[in-house]
């Protein structure tokens, strides 16, 4: 039987680690990607890739193709916060500086390009396994606008667009896309409740997933669903 392939983007000792031990455990091998390209560990595959550079992702996804096969699962986990020089005062940033944050945002349109054309390569459920991306959220986009946070909200508004859309537009082909965010039992911002247990709990539930569900997926701090209100986009 084919071993199927997972592949994190932004594969760093929280999160990331978590989520690869669970692939790993699923049976999955794993690539790892991050900026530095560090090891974290001889199981999985190590590479070194800039999430906002197009051919660093392009290289990245052939390079798991050649050595594991396209990858069935996709995990963007890349995300950055800066905080702005002048408190209150969100032009008080460099547009170079906004450019740089949004642009792991708008990033996520390339790794799904890629993540597509493997889904589309191996077909529905070869060896057993979904043709899921998902992208590690957090309750940005339903908060209100907010200058402190604005390299961090508006990337993942982006993020929060996208992975709506593509859910919706390649559900008929039977590929899943979801945005993942961990909240406290009010629903409210994680913050010191955030833990990497949570996201790896909740993330293996997605991945037993056989369809297309609703594709903004709320978890609490032990990984279980969220089960109360969700408020609207502000």
């Amino acid at each position: 039987m084919t071993v199927p392939a997972a592949f994190i983007i932004g594969a760093g000792s929280n999160v990331g680690k978590a989520v690869a031990q669970v692939l790993k455990d699923l049976g999955y091998a794993v690539a790892l990607g991050s900026r530095s390209g560090a090891s974290l560990g001889d199981e999985f595959l190590t590479i070194k890739v800039d999430a906002t550079e197009p051919a660093s992702v392009s290289a990245a996804f052939n390079k798991v193709t050649s050595e594991l096969g396209p990858p069935s699962v996709v995990v963007y986990n890349a995300a950055s916060f800066e905080p702005i020089p002048t408190a209150e005062d969100a032009l008080s940033l460099p547009r170079e500086t906004f450019e740089k944050h949004l642009a792991l945002g708008t990033a996520l349109f390339d790794a799904s390009q890629h993540a597509l054309t493997g889904f589309r390569k191996l077909g529905i459920n070869s060896a057993g396994a979904p043709r899921t991306f998902i992208v590690t959220g957090n309750i940005a986009p339903w908060r209100d606008a907010k200058a402190s946070y604005i390299t961090i909200q508006s990337q993942k508004l982006v993020e929060k667009y996208l992975t709506e859309l593509f859910a919706t537009s390649y559900k008929k082909e039977g590929f899943q896309f979801y945005f993942a965010l961990q909240v406290t039992s009010a629903g409210g911002a994680a913050q010191e409740e955030f833990n990497a247990k949570a996201h790896a709990v909740a993330y293996k539930r997605i991945l037993e997933k056989t369809s297309q569900s609703d594709y903004d997926v709320w978890f609490v701090a032990d990984g279980s669903p969220y089960e109360g209100p969700k408020p609207g986009p502000p």
